[in-house]
């Protein structure tokens, strides 16, 4: 069963469990429901969330469909290429494994950008109670700081995180560890000297990231 709307009447979720609308409200009041699960309207109607629908019907024994979601992600639009490679390798890993994959979610932005589409839409799905787990190949593709805290808030909300590759960050990345690295920098130094006396000092940091860039290329050329 898949549930498609965000708010429902007690006539609509006496259909779905199986039961009278009497049934329902008896539940509501004995607090079978929680609380937390119900809405009461100026009208004095009762409808229940999505959340609440689950609750009895995970109650009842029924199955409920959950998306299963692979999310794959890029710093910059010149890693197209990798990023479909990144999606076509989840999807034949989740198959391999006998999971369908309902949706591929991507995103082209820094991972330490927490407002990328794609992420927020993950979160929505998760707090919607329609997300049941996301694919990912490495950790540092959902997010480069603070995974521990997105792991825990889909968990919160009944979703599992599958890493694929049990590894910190995606190798061959550094160059976007050091992207980030420069708006790290640069946030930091916005706070640090004012956005005037920051314009001043953007050249010369400049020539020190171009310096970091270089020897970087130049040590992994050296280990290939």
């Amino acid at each position: 069963m898949n549930l498609t709307k965000d708010i429902y009447t007690i006539t609509e979720v006496a259909r779905l469990i199986g039961v009278s609308p009497d049934t329902i409200r008896l539940w509501i009041h004995n607090h079978k429901i929680p609380a937390e699960y119900v809405i009461q309207l100026p009208s004095r109607h009762r409808r229940l969330t999505r959340q609440g629908v689950m609750h009895l019907l995970q109650l009842k024994g029924i199955d409920i469909h959950k998306l299963s979601v692979v999310y794959a992600r890029v710093s910059t639009s010149h890693q197209k290429d990798s990023l479909q490679n990144q999606v076509d390798s989840l999807v034949q890993w989740a198959n391999s494994n006998g999971i369908s994959v309902d949706d591929v979610i991507t995103d082209i932005a820094s991972g330490m950008n927490f407002s990328r589409p794609g992420l927020r839409k993950l979160i929505e799905l998760s707090e919607q109670a329609k997300l049941d787990r996301i694919i990912i190949a490495y950790r540092d593709r959902l997010v480069r700081f603070g995974f521990d805290f997105f792991h825990w808030l889909f968990t919160k909300h009944g979703t599992d995180i599958i890493v694929v590759n049990n590894l910190e960050e995606q190798p061959n990345s550094r160059s976007e560890i050091i992207d980030d690295f420069v708006a790290i920098i640069h946030y930091f130094a916005m706070k640090l000297y004012g956005a005037r006396t920051y314009k001043r000092k953007v050249s010369q940091m400049q020539n020190i990231i171009q310096e970091t860039q270089h020897e970087t290329t130049k040590n992994n050329n050296v280990s290939n």
